[in-house]
C-alpha cells in the first residue's frame, strides 16, 4: 500500500478506501493508484478498461464499498486538465453506483 492509498474493513462486509490524488502526473498514474488499492484482477491499459473495472468491482468480496478520492482541488490547482478528466470519471462512477448493482452498494466521494 502506498502513502497515497488506505483501505480498511470499517464494519462487517464494508470496505472503506481513501485514495489521494496528490502528486498525480498522468491518467495512467491515476489508474495505477486505483488498481493498487482495489486489487484489480487484470491490467488497466486505458480509460475504457478503467471504467469497466470501476463499474464491476465483482472481485471485491464486500457488499458495501466506500471510496473517497481526496485532494481533487489540489490536483486541479496543479494540473487542471488531468483534474477535469479524473472528475469526469468519478462523476460517471458515482452516477453508475447510485443504484445497488451486482449485490453491491458503492459510494464514490470526491
Amino acid at each position: 500500500m502506498s502513502r497515497f492509498t488506505q483501505s480498511a474493513l470499517t464494519a462487517p462486509d464494508t470496505l472503506t478506501v481513501n485514495i489521494s490524488l496528490r502528486h498525480l502526473r498522468s491518467a495512467a498514474a491515476f489508474a495505477e493508484r486505483i488498481a493498487q488499492v482495489l486489487s484489480f484482477p487484470q491490467p488497466c491499459p486505458n480509460a475504457d478498461a478503467l471504467d469497466d473495472l470501476m463499474r464491476a468491482l465483482a472481485w471485491q468480496p464486500e457488499s458495501r464499498i466506500r471510496i473517497r478520492f481526496e485532494h481533487l482541488c489540489e490536483l486541479h490547482n496543479q494540473t487542471p486538465a488531468l483534474a477535469r478528466q479524473i472528475a469526469d470519471h468519478l462523476a460517471t462512477w458515482r452516477e453508475y453506483w447510485q443504484q445497488p448493482r451486482c449485490g453491491k452498494t458503492v459510494f464514490i466521494h470526491f
